[in-house]
């Protein structure tokens, strides 16, 4: 047990562009070429996360308006260059880290000390945006927790 988090890259399928995608896929998941069955979106995990609570207490000040309920959440390109942009601050200004982007304590988070583990989560939540800034504006973004 513990707090894992997701970050998902979405696209919806148009009926137009169904076809071609659900005949390439179909070479590898038999059950898209039933008859009657459509492909209506893609979903790409493009981040997870162990125990990275001061990224978790991030994502629920600023994206599910304080609501640590583990429901998938909206997350816009903005919101997402934002987070990018204080981790990079907080790595080049260490002191800055318990204002900035301070540990969140909860059932099975983890360490909330500002240590290696924590400067390694903000790199890795770097990594995870630039990833997600290689998709084009036909996806969007959800961040999902669980513990």
């Amino acid at each position: 047990m513990g707090l894992d988090m997701y970050l998902t890259a979405n696209m919806y399928i148009s009926e137009s562009s169904n076809a071609g995608i659900a005949a390439a896929a179909a070479e590898h998941i038999p059950e898209l070429a039933i008859e009657g069955c459509s492909i209506r979106n893609v979903n790409v995990r493009i981040g997870h996360w162990r125990k990275a609570n001061a990224i978790h207490r991030w994502f629920v000040d600023n994206v599910q308006g304080g609501n640590d309920d583990c429901r998938d959440y909206y997350v816009s390109r903005k919101q997402l260059s934002e987070l990018k942009a204080l981790c990079n601050l907080v790595l080049a200004h260490p002191e800055l880290a318990a204002e900035t982007l301070p540990p969140s304590d909860g059932c099975f988070f983890g360490s909330q000390a500002i240590d290696d583990f924590y400067f390694d989560d903000l790199r890795k939540t770097v990594e995870v945006i630039e990833r997600a800034a290689q998709f084009g504006d036909s996806w969007d973004f959800q961040y999902h927790s669980s513990w």
